[in-house]
């Protein structure tokens, strides 16, 4: 349950990379198609030799100083990953699954990406948001009402900083709008 640590050209792709590592070479286990998701994570729709076709999460670490430039960890769904922000194209892939941990995979990957489309609707630039809680800054200060300056943008302003703040769009998942 460790990493695997390789070579990878800086010419080839992820999927590429991955590709060249699971595919069978009588070609009925391959990879349909692949999404790396904020650099660290693939997920990929890989197709079995029963039909059945499978996500698979793999972690990926980079190390550009190493001949081992390129780490990775990788789970198929029935080991239950906790990273669970796969992409629409790859879920809508998969084959139905009766294992109670890729169902639950499966979950809060169509949980997240409803929150995420969610988010987009509800955010308009000059909105007010309260959040659900509040956040302490690496400044000490802690703050609950953001307003949105570009809603494509994971910068906000802070009336109680007087400044700008960035922050990951999963804390803005459950805040509520106040103007």
């Amino acid at each position: 349950m460790g990493w695997t640590g390789t070579y990878k050209s800086p010419y080839q792709t992820v999927k590429q990379f991955f590709q060249q590592e699971f595919n069978s070479k009588d070609g009925t286990r391959y990879i349909i198609d692949c999404a790396v998701v904020k650099r660290n994570t693939a997920y990929i729709a890989y197709k079995c030799d029963d039909n059945k076709v499978v996500g698979i999460v793999c972690l990926i670490n980079y190390n550009a100083r190493s001949s081992h430039n390129f780490a990775y960890k990788d789970m198929d769904e029935d080991m239950g990953p906790g990273a669970a922000e796969c992409p629409e194209r790859i879920l809508k892939l998969l084959t139905p699954t009766e294992h109670p941990w890729a169902k639950e995979w499966r979950e809060k990957c169509w949980t997240n990406l409803q929150k995420r489309k969610d988010l987009t609707t509800k955010l308009k630039a000059g909105n007010i948001l309260k959040l659900a809680a509040p956040i302490q800054l690496t400044n000490g200060a802690s703050i609950d009402i953001i307003k949105v300056v570009n809603p494509k943008s994971t910068r906000f302003w802070c009336e109680q900083i007087y400044g700008n703040v960035r922050l990951p769009k999963r804390t803005l998942y459950n805040c509520t709008v106040i103007t």
